[in-house]
């Protein structure tokens, strides 16, 4: 699906808000927040269902830019790696 120039938008900021739900689940399984705050039973599941979701924004994203993420991805892990080597890691 295409994203309109409106959409765009829509998607960064659904973006952001998507990652800051996943922080917070994240620090819900990590227990940053005090003991008394309630997990929900199914937190890992909820941490996947925002992992998806922010994918899926992600890809929208990059459709509207006509980015392919695979290449971008490979590209991008280049100098990381060869970094990476350079330490002996």
């Amino acid at each position: 699906m295409k994203v309109n120039h409106g959409g765009i938008n829509g998607a960064t900021i659904e973006l952001s808000k998507q990652v800051g739900d996943l922080a917070k689940l994240i620090m819900l399984k990590e227990n940053y927040y005090a003991t008394c705050v309630k997990k929900p039973d199914n937190l890992d599941e909820k941490i996947g269902d925002e992992l998806a979701d922010i994918l899926g924004q992600v890809i929208r994203i990059a459709d509207f830019y006509n980015i392919d993420l695979e290449n971008a991805h490979k590209k991008a892990r280049i100098g990381e790696d060869e970094c990476l080597k350079s330490i002996g890691v």
